[in-house]
């Protein structure tokens, strides 16, 4: 057995003993890899994979892009492609064990956490429709737009278009700032006002805006606003 593979084996073994959390985020990486490249064993290469970019440790899958993956030595396309997907992976498991029971809204921070983790990592703006029936059960949900680093283009038309086609009784409109603060700007205020007033019109009222940052939140209807 050459080197890479003994180095490769050796958090399988403690994987097997210990289980899982018994590993290092370097080890669970060497499990995924198996191997290292020519130039470096594959504990070496994880942990140049951890401590790229901003130093951000498992962060840097999501983080990263596979252009920004394959400029470590040793990390090609097929390998790149393969963490970028694993970072989806847990992505999508952290938001399907929070559908497991469709959400009732009865407070904006409920709503806020439940999204939090999907919309943090987004490097754009991004505006998703939460679409509720009359007893606030949520129904569905669909991104109607998606911007640039700096804003999200919303089309009250598509709004409400789209709710009546689910046949939504209820609404609430949420998007993320990139840059982490969840403060709303001008046009986040006015077009929020603009929304309210035709949901009346419609008889699909909103029940929210909630825009996302890092780790934090601001509900308009929280801070009355709505």
């Amino acid at each position: 057995m050459d080197k890479k593979s003994y180095m490769a084996e050796m958090p399988y073994e403690r994987f097997l003993r210990g289980g899982s959390r018994a590993l290092s985020d370097a080890e669970l990486l060497a499990l995924l890899l198996r191997s290292g490249s020519k130039d470096r064993d594959v504990f070496t290469l994880c942990e140049e994979i951890l401590h790229a970019g901003n130093n951000n440790g498992l962060m840097n899958l999501h983080q990263l892009s596979v252009e920004e993956l394959c400029r470590i030595p040793g990390i090609g396309p097929v390998t790149a492609v393969k963490l970028k997907s694993v970072a989806e992976i847990a992505i999508r498991l952290s938001v399907t064990a929070k559908d497991k029971d469709k959400p009732v809204f009865t407070r904006p921070r409920d709503i806020a956490d439940r999204y939090m983790e999907r919309f943090r990592h987004e490097t754009v703006e991004k505006c998703l429709l939460l679409m509720f029936d009359s007893r606030l059960h949520l129904m569905c949900e669909e991104v109607i737009s998606t911007g640039t680093v700096h804003s999200a283009l919303i089309s009250p038309r598509d709004i409400f278009t789209t709710a009546l086609r689910h046949q939504a009784v209820n609404v609430l409109l949420m998007h993320n700032h990139p840059g982490g603060d969840p403060t709303p700007s001008k046009e986040d205020r006015e077009i929020t006002g603009r929304i309210a007033s035709l949901g009346v019109m419609m008889q699909v009222p909103l029940l929210d805006h909630i825009i996302l940052g890092d780790r934090i939140y601001y509900s308009f209807k929280e801070k009355g606003a709505l």
